[in-house]
């Protein structure tokens, strides 16, 4: 009887388990899927395209844990470089890392992280502190984007082309993500 009993614990345990690792590739292959057709929207102006990717890592940090939310994206970066055609307006690049646009990719990752990191530490989940979360994250992105497009043209045309056109754009974007955190973390809880 004794041994019956720790067998059906010890099969429940590996159940859940297995279940919750299933439920985590799915959210990660989910939050990636978004993030790629987040980037088919693209205004090109040069040397870096305006996408809907930041809107993506805003809501991939909103709504995952650190761990899925940096898995997530390096899942979209391995299928840029594996030559999926994932980048903004479906460009294939498999040397996207020696672009222009190559800090501001890699910066997803810190970002994705920053943002869910704050916002599971938040003990009470309000507009300004979700912003706060959204803006360091920008934060990051804008200075691994500046810091790499300015090795390229130098820093006074790095601000000037891989920050200035962005400005109202991130602006619209943490505003939308921001109020969206709240149905997010609903969802978020009932998964």
């Amino acid at each position: 009887m004794n041994q019956a009993i720790k067998t059906i614990k010890t099969r429940s345990a590996a159940y859940i388990k297995s279940r919750l690792f299933f439920m985590d590739l799915a959210k990660v292959s989910i939050a990636t899927l978004c993030l790629s057709l987040l980037a088919l929207a693209k205004v090109p102006i040069q040397p870096v395209p305006i996408t809907l990717q930041t809107l993506g890592i805003f809501l991939i940090g909103l709504t995952l844990r650190p761990s899925l939310a940096v898995a997530s994206v390096m899942l979209y970066l391995g299928g840029a470089t594996a030559g999926l055609p994932i980048l903004s307006g479906m460009s294939i690049n498999p040397f996207w890392m020696i672009g222009p646009s190559a800090g501001f990719l890699l910066g997803f990752v810190p970002a994705a992280f920053i943002i869910s990191y704050i916002t599971n530490k938040m003990k009470s989940r309000s507009f300004i502190k979700t912003v706060f979360a959204l803006v360091a994250g920008q934060a990051v992105l804008y200075l691994c984007g500046v810091s790499w497009l300015s090795t390229l043209v130098g820093f006074k045309k790095a601000i000037a082309f891989g920050v200035m056109p962005f400005l109202p754009g991130m602006v619209y974007k943490v505003l939308l993500s921001a109020s969206l955190f709240k149905p997010i973390s609903y969802v978020r809880r009932k998964i």
